[in-house]
């Protein structure tokens, strides 16, 4: 939940203010706009949340060995590889959700409007 919660509400929070900027007109919004704005909130929100997901897939790999806290996991990292330990492979990480959210915003978008249209007043 420390890693989901926040990368959904900044995605979502992404996507729609990319939304908002690049088709002021959100009626014109087409399937391809959907993919760009989608791929894009995507890779920020798994670009600035990479720390925690770093954070949490030490701690799965360490419980073998000890259970260490959150922050006892964290400060390891920071001592042992520095900072940029906690945006280890972040590239990948982003790279795969910024292409995974091409299809779920696509099929957010198409949902959307379908249901709209369904039960919508005719």
């Amino acid at each position: 939940m420390a890693r989901e919660i926040p990368f959904s509400s900044l995605q979502m929070t992404i996507y729609e203010t990319i939304k908002k900027i690049r088709n002021p007109d959100v009626s014109e919004i087409g399937y391809i706009d959907h993919a760009i704005n989608g791929s894009v909130a995507g890779f920020f929100a798994a670009f600035l949340t990479t720390p925690v997901d770093v954070i949490k897939t030490q701690m799965m790999i360490d419980r073998s060995k000890t259970s260490l806290s959150l922050v006892q996991t964290a400060k390891n990292i920071l001592e042992t590889e520095g900072f940029s330990g906690f945006f280890r492979a972040w590239h990948v990480r982003s790279i795969n959700i910024g292409l995974c959210s091409i299809i779920f915003f696509t099929g957010y978008e198409s949902s959307k409007k379908f249901l709209n249209q369904k039960f919508s007043k005719n």
